[in-house]
């Protein structure tokens, strides 16, 4: 009965029941453009068949179909990694493989996000009307240009400046400016670049750990796919700059390129600067802590004038740098969330002193690991990175007051140096977040009040993904002790 089961395992290609499942979820994006031509008036995020839904029973069965489809794509994921080598003889049919599954995500319409939408308005913001979008929001100039189809699409976040970094303003403009005023050219645009992106980071992840398994679980990992490729965030050009920043910086031991890219990760997105000083206290590991002290001077200089150039291209005044807080006042799928909720039933500011005592608390982990890194002689990678997803965790599960399933996507990029076990519960974590969108589906609404919901939901997954685990690996053992005794 094993042997047999072993015979049909070998003659089943993981690769094509992956891409037969994904096609499951192709089909409502493909159904909604062939009917509508356009996704001008698409506004059907949270409804996985993408048309509104009449009663709350066709919400549950969206939902149910959508997290079924899920999880037989990461079952898919996880089987073809186990199997890198049978399926794929080389990296060139990695990346070819990771370029069709990115190109099936790309058709998906953006149905769990609108923030693409924001992207593509701020960009249309400076490249059409010249605008600063640090400075002006796209509802300002929307209402003396009503007929404008981009800012028409720019959603919730039209009252806002923009939050991220001047670099991604940049390339913002560039795309929006190609983009002929027309909605629907410019997400093909932001969905092309974001693919070929996609394929670059799946090609540096081999490069520095020259493994196929790990292009591979980085390449169509359906988490990362699902943001980054259909939902289209910004995250996929920080995990960009910060691969090339740990190449640079393991490859090619050039430390000023690394701090070069690891400033403009920055530059997207903020986040990414708590990872520079790891990587300079792990190039200066040789050093002497005074030779540490002042190189960490030299290259603080070089980044922050990197930074600061970028910044002089939009600042007027220091308020741009102001939005480096907006998020820290708005709370969603945290520990803050419910913190949030029981101050305002018992008229107590627990959210106040909750936000003190984390904060602090991520301070304190923060300080640990650079005095850690500073004292070590001759650390290695792998304590490197620890020590930094450490602090990472931290910062998301701690620090923020305000958390989206694709701020999992961050820890993607130093994933590769962790422990196996670790490696999986990282991944479990994004697959639980994501299906957490599940609840949102259900209710057919991106409710923020629910959002509380999304702790114990993500607790739950990951409690059941970790005891299947054990329950796969005590199976594993016992049929190799039934096979020992024969």
């Amino acid at each position: 009965m094993n042997k047999l089961k072993q015979q049909m395992n070998e003659q089943v290609s993981y690769k094509i029941l992956y891409i037969l499942v994904l096609i499951i979820m192709i089909i409502p994006s493909i159904l909604y453009i062939a009917k509508h031509k356009t996704i001008l008036n698409f506004t059907e995020y949270f409804t996985f068949f993408l048309h509104r839904p009449i009663t709350s029973l066709e919400c549950i069965i969206g939902a149910v179909l959508f997290g079924i489809v899920f999880i037989l794509l990461i079952y898919l994921y996880f089987k073809i990694l186990k199997n890198s080598t049978k399926e794929f003889q080389n990296i060139k049919q990695v990346l070819i493989f990771v370029l069709l599954i990115s190109i099936m995500f790309g058709i998906i319409l953006p149905i769990t996000s609108s923030d693409i939408f924001y992207y593509i308005g701020t960009g249309w913001l400076e490249s059409n009307y010249h605008q600063n979008p640090y400075y002006t929001t796209s509802y300002e100039v929307r209402v003396e240009n009503p007929n404008d189809e981009i800012l028409q699409k720019t959603g919730t976040w039209e009252n806002r400046i923009v939050v991220y970094g001047p670099l991604w303003s940049l390339i913002c403009r560039f795309l929006s400016s190609m983009s002929f005023g027309s909605i629907d050219i410019a997400l093909c645009l932001y969905k092309i670049v974001a693919i070929g992106i996609h394929i670059i980071n799946t090609l540096i992840v081999f490069k520095i750990t020259g493994r196929k398994k790990f292009a591979l679980l980085y390449g169509i990992n359906p988490f990362i796919l699902i943001e980054m490729i259909s939902n289209l965030h910004n995250d996929l050009y920080l995990i960009f700059f910060t691969l090339l920043a740990l190449y640079f910086l393991l490859k090619k031991k050039n430390i000023i390129l690394t701090i070069v890219f690891m400033a403009f990760a920055t530059c997207v997105k903020y986040v990414s600067v708590l990872l520079i000083p790891f990587m300079v206290l792990y190039y200066l590991k040789n050093k002497k802590i005074l030779q540490k002290i002042l190189y960490c001077l030299l290259y603080a200089i070089i980044f922050i004038s990197i930074v600061v150039l970028l910044y002089l291209m939009y600042a007027k005044d220091l308020e741009i740098f102001s939005t480096i807080f907006q998020m820290r006042g708005e709370t969603r799928g945290t520990i803050y969330s419910i913190l949030n909720r029981i101050s305002i039933k018992t008229q107590i500011d627990f959210l106040h002193y909750g936000k003190i005592i984390f904060t602090t608390i991520f301070i304190l982990v923060f300080i640990d690991a650079l005095i850690y890194m500073f004292v070590k002689k001759k650390n290695n990678i792998r304590n490197t990175i620890r020590k930094y997803n450490n602090v990472i965790l931290a910062f998301i599960f701690i620090f923020l007051t305000i958390i989206f399933p694709w701020y999992i996507s961050w820890l993607i990029s130093t994933i590769f140096w962790l422990k196996g076990k670790n490696i999986k519960k990282i991944l479990y974590l994004q697959f639980a977040y994501e299906l957490s969108i599940v609840t949102n589906i259900a209710l057919c609404s991106d409710n923020w009040r629910i959002s509380i919901l999304n702790i114990p939901i993500i607790l739950i997954l990951m409690m059941v993904f970790i005891k299947i685990e054990k329950i796969k690996n005590k199976h594993i053992l016992k049929m190799k002790g039934v096979e020992n005794e024969k």
